[in-house]
């Protein structure tokens, strides 16, 4: 390559890295600019402008179940809401967030990145959580001490069952 073209492409080169700090500097002014608090601006209503997997969603997801489900989680794993949502590695925290993420898969029929918005997880965690969930559920000693509580008991098996 000759020297002229080396420049050239030297040039071109710090012109696209140039471009695209712009790029990201400006996408980054247009999410801020759209999730500015409002009285209008529900959190809902940010994450579905801001993610554009959020308009793929089917919302027919029954929300009592889901905080049934919370609440059973809160009393039987020792494990609130935030601790789900949290990055928390413990096992009975991975437990009950596997436990929450099969039961929310087949009873609520919640896709794996709709489950992911509600504990704050990428949807690849939410499909590794389910299929732990299917591996562990009937060998692991900590999933057979949650399930001695008969409300969660219950409501697993309800999942299992549909289809």
């Amino acid at each position: 390559m000759e020297p002229l073209d080396q420049n050239l492409v030297s040039k071109f080169s710090k012109a696209i890295k140039k471009y695209e700090r712009e790029e990201t500097i400006l996408a980054s002014e247009r999410f801020k600019k759209n999730t500015e608090t409002s009285p209008n601006n529900k959190p809902e209503d940010i994450i579905r402008r801001n993610r554009s997997d959020v308009r793929k969603f089917k919302y027919t997801a029954d929300d009592s179940i889901t905080e049934e489900l919370f609440d059973l989680i809160k009393d039987t794993c020792l494990c609130t809401k935030d601790e789900l949502k949290t990055s928390k590695r413990d096992n009975g925290v991975t437990v009950a967030r596997a436990i929450f993420c099969y039961v929310e898969r087949r009873l609520n029929k919640r896709s794996y990145p709709e489950i992911a918005l509600l504990i704050n997880k990428d949807h690849t965690s939410i499909i590794h959580l389910y299929d732990r969930f299917v591996r562990e559920y009937r060998h692991t000693k900590i999933f057979q001490v949650y399930m001695k509580d008969d409300r969660l008991r219950e409501l697993v098996e309800k999942a299992m069952r549909s289809a």
